[in-house]
Order: C-alpha cells, then structure tokens, then sequence
C-alpha cells in the first residue's frame, strides 16, 4: 500500500523566492480582473499578502521599477547573457578535468591487474 501524500498549495508558496513571488502577485492582480468600478478585484495589499512579499516592493514591479539587479546591471563587467554562458562552460570544464582523473585511475587499476 503505497502513501498519498498531497501536498498544500501553500507550502509552495513558502518556497518561492521574492522575485518569483512578486511575479506571481501582478500575475495574480491581473488575472483577477477589475471590479465594474475599475478597481483590481485582488488588491495589492491581498496579493501581497498571499504570496509573502512586500508590499511597497510590489507596488513598486507593478509601476514599472527596476529589480536591483536589473538597476546596476549596467555596472556590471558581465551582462547576466554572458555569465550564464560562462557558468556552464566552467561546469564543462569541470566535468572534463573530473573525466580525464577518472580515465587515469582506470588506466592505473587497468595496468596493475
């Protein structure tokens, strides 16, 4: 007998990190839709509130204003294009130099036999 477990939409919410909590707030907001007033139907203090993030910096994604690594990203030496590319290349390199150790210890036990 196998255990079921379901899991609770808001344990998930727990784990997202604020950026990704404040996408899925505007996503919220704008999916409610608008009261026949042109109200949100899901205010911004809710949605703040739902997905635990602030709520000034909500208003302040929903107003147009940069992250604050989209704000300095002009000082930066890489653009984040760039060092995604950089990251996995390093990780290649990684798994070479791991396979090249790996092919050496096998010709050492290959020859001891």
């Amino acid at each position: 007998m196998s255990d079921i477990h379901i899991s609770n939409p808001l344990d998930d919410l727990q784990s997202l990190s604020q950026d990704e909590g404040i996408a899925f707030a505007i996503i919220g907001i704008r999916n409610a839709g608008k009261t026949a007033q042109g109200r949100d139907v899901l205010s911004l203090r809710k949605a703040a509130t739902i997905y635990q993030v602030t709520r000034q910096t909500l208003a302040n994604r929903i107003l147009g204003m940069k992250t604050q690594v989209e704000a300095h990203e002009h000082e930066r030496n890489l653009t984040s294009a760039q060092e995604d590319v950089l990251v996995e290349w390093v990780k290649l390199i990684f798994l070479a130099s791991q396979l090249d150790a790996l092919g050496e210890h096998a010709l050492l036990s290959a020859t001891r036999i």
